[in-house]
């Protein structure tokens, strides 16, 4: 088993991926709409596909615009967070996220000064890749715990684990992992998303995973009073 320290050069968050990954939903719109037919039923499923690729455009958007606003420094909200309730909340969002068995590992009595939305942001990301990468049913875990001046939140799941070399790819902007499935629903941002916003707290993620045996990705925040 090995643990690795993700770290990862800025992200330079316009470029000739993003070109390409705006100009992918937009050549299906166009296609889509040069082929709409008169016959109401077909105009209907046109018009979902359509409106199915508009809305991914736009949290693409989001996502980039997160990331290219992620490093200034009034980007945050902070505030005082109990870690225990902003646990236990990730672990009743993740629910919703797909038909997993969820459960709450453990749950940390501590507090943390940070901006709870863009780290519940973060935690639901991983989740989401955790829902990505398992079979409908599979268990996934979420828990928290306070150790040496740190907070660690983290998700764990039993699918296929990531393959040795793909550790710091998969947090790259539009990274994917060699044996990414056709399953995922993003666009490849949502590991860079998770780690611009922890990096943004003074944080880091791990990376805990053997191929074929699941992954564990771990939040580490100062706690209160810690240095960041």
């Amino acid at each position: 088993m090995v643990v690795v320290t993700i770290v990862v050069p800025p992200i330079d968050v316009f470029g000739n991926d993003t070109a390409h990954a705006l100009r992918t939903p937009l050549t299906i719109v166009r296609g889509h709409l040069q082929l709409l037919e008169a016959d109401p039923a077909e105009r209907a499923e046109t018009i979902r596909l359509v409106m199915d690729e508009l809305t991914r455009m736009g949290r693409l958007i989001d996502d980039l615009l997160l990331l290219a606003h992620a490093e200034q420094p009034d980007f945050l909200d902070v505030a005082r967070v109990a870690v225990g309730e902003l646990t236990n909340e990730i672990c009743i969002r993740a629910e919703d996220l797909g038909p997993r068995r969820w459960r709450l590992d453990d749950v940390a009595v501590a507090e943390i000064d940070a901006d709870r939305d863009r780290l519940m942001t973060a935690m639901l990301n991983l989740a989401t890749n955790a829902v990505d990468h398992t079979e409908p049913g599979s268990e996934i875990g979420i828990g928290s715990a306070a150790r040496d001046g740190e907070a660690w939140l983290w998700v764990r799941d039993t699918g296929c684990g990531v393959t040795p070399g793909d550790e710091s790819r998969i947090f790259e902007r539009f990274g994917r992992g060699t044996d990414a499935g056709r399953r995922s629903r993003g666009v490849g941002l949502g590991l860079a998303v998770a780690r611009a916003l922890v990096v943004a707290h003074g944080g880091r993620i791990t990376l805990d995973s053997r191929a074929g045996e699941g992954a564990t990705f771990t939040v580490i925040v100062p706690l209160s009073g810690s240095p960041r």
